[in-house]
């Protein structure tokens, strides 16, 4: 099992040939620190964006709660001679959509401490627009997915 964030960046950089880069939160965190923008576009960020989680469902003996943890896909999509990204954004709408298709309805494994076989399909969450800049433009799609946490 693996975290639903890298479960997400390995399905979209399979299914979205679109894509020329997929990275984590790591590496967009670096080329936001170094004040550059991705140099492959257009490019997606999996970010982990929490979780919530019911309150234990059992009274004695054990520990159960439902978990919905929440992943991002951060589209980066600029295109050369494109100042205000008026191109890029009606171009993204192809890749927005094929990241949804990927996504949407897909059932992971459950992550990390949750158990096996107890993940529920991802759904889409939202998605909007998040800046527009230096010829860029940002957007962000939110998938939710349910699993099990079971402890002792």
């Amino acid at each position: 099992m693996t975290a639903l964030v890298d479960q997400v960046a390995a399905r979209v950089t399979a299914q979205v040939p679109a894509l020329l880069s997929v990275g984590s939160a790591a590496t967009l965190a670096a080329l936001i620190q170094q004040n550059v923008l991705p140099q492959r576009t257009p490019a997606a960020f999996t970010l982990p964006s929490g979780f919530d989680a019911a309150p234990n469902a059992l009274v004695s003996g054990g520990h159960r709660q439902d978990v919905s943890d929440t992943v991002g896909v951060l589209l980066v999509y600029r295109i050369a001679g494109d100042a205000k990204g008026d191109k890029a954004l009606t171009a993204l709408s192809t890749i927005i959509a094929a990241v949804i298709a990927a996504v949407a309805g897909w059932e992971p494994e459950a992550p990390d401490g949750g158990e096996a076989g107890s993940a529920e399909a991802f759904d889409l969450v939202r998605g909007r627009l998040v800046d527009m800049a230096a010829g860029a433009v940002f957007y962000q799609l939110d998938f939710r997915a349910r699993w099990l946490f079971r402890g002792s």
